[in-house]
């Protein structure tokens, strides 16, 4: 499998790691606009690079590209490469606006290739793990699911506030562990650092089949933290995406001895069980289910298609309206591909 990468930024740099080791592939090239970006990947790769994504597709011809560019940039690159007939992974979120979305997603269709959309999240083992526990019906119906995503501020970012950078995430492991629809969104947002776009979110989600998601998000933490918790009529779950842990709180029957605990905690206590699995780096399973993908195998992994990416902009719009800040226009950065891309997902 031929693959290229656009964007040389931090995600991008990940990708060419990645793609690099993996097996049945070749890197053909690396883009980007930002000459020091390019001279920062030639140091690690023997692969070609190129001074943008048009000279990589016309010279390099690659069958699938990954697209790591600033989020204002997306649909257009996306929209070059499926042009180019080449299959895609583009970095969550799937593009700035729904309209440019759904431009992405009508094109792919009509040119038959693969689009899927680098929500991260869902290949996380831990993740994985998670999501068969409540397949598995482990949990019961699920009741409410809290996201906390916090980490420094980006200076890097500059076209999209944490809804679209980080909040994503968690859009789309609401949607992907309930199966349901978003009804509905109430939200609210602070920019505490003088930019135009938040880098504070605390909101609430209404889902289809009677689920609660609750987000708390932002750029403001001086650690990075990633956790989430899930709570279903039989039980709760709690995931930290860091460490790769899951650990699973069920209902239990044993009586708590001590008296003083018994009147703290109730008169049971709830079985805890650490789930035991590999843990893999997600970039690398991640890519691993795409190229396994695009050469008809099964990848093991269900991967957010453009439909899936949609919705999740659409889900994140819904979120930006009821947080009543204007929407602000994208427009051109100085900066290159690389210049806005963050290692903070």
């Amino acid at each position: 499998m031929r693959v290229g990468i656009i964007g040389a930024g931090s995600m991008g740099r990940n990708h060419i790691r990645v793609c690099s080791r993996l097996p049945g592939v070749q890197l053909v090239g690396v883009a980007d606009v930002d000459p020091r970006a390019l001279v920062e990947a030639g140091r690690y790769i023997q692969a070609p690079l190129f001074p943008d994504a048009s000279q990589l597709l016309r010279i390099a011809r690659p069958d699938a590209v990954c697209v790591a560019v600033p989020t204002f940039r997306h649909a257009a690159v996306a929209l070059e490469a499926i042009a180019a007939g080449c299959h895609l992974l583009i970095e969550k979120p799937l593009a700035s606006t729904v309209a440019e979305g759904k431009a992405v997603v009508t094109a792919a269709r009509r040119k038959g290739v693969e689009l899927c959309v680098g929500h991260i999240e869902r290949c996380n083992p831990a993740v994985l793990m998670l999501k068969e526990a409540v397949s598995n019906g482990q949990l019961g119906s699920l009741l409410q699911i809290h996201a906390r995503r916090w980490s420094p501020f980006p200076e890097r970012i500059t076209d999209v506030g944490v809804v679209h950078d980080l909040a994503t995430h968690d859009i789309d492991i609401m949607l992907f562990l309930t199966e349901s629809r978003l009804l509905h969104a109430s939200a609210e947002m602070h920019s505490c650092h003088g930019s135009p776009h938040e880098d504070l979110l605390s909101a609430v989600l209404r889902f289809e089949n009677g689920a609660i998601g609750t987000l708390d998000i932002n750029w403001l933490s001086p650690c990075k933290v990633r956790e989430l918790a899930v709570l279903g009529d039989a039980g709760l779950a709690r995931v930290n995406y860091l460490t790769q842990e899951v650990d699973l709180f069920l209902a239990s029957d044993v009586e708590v001895g001590w008296e003083v605990l018994r009147i703290l905690e109730g008169s049971t206590e709830a079985r805890m069980v650490r789930l035991q699995f590999r843990r893999r780096e997600p970039l690398e399973v991640e890519l691993e289910a795409f190229v396994s993908k695009l050469d008809g195998g099964s990848p093991g992994v269900r991967l957010a298609t453009g439909e899936d990416g949609l919705v999740v902009l659409e889900a994140a719009e819904q979120i930006l309206r009821a947080g009543g800040r204007p929407k602000v226009e994208q427009g051109e950065s100085e900066t290159g591909e690389a210049g806005n891309r963050s290692d903070a997902s």
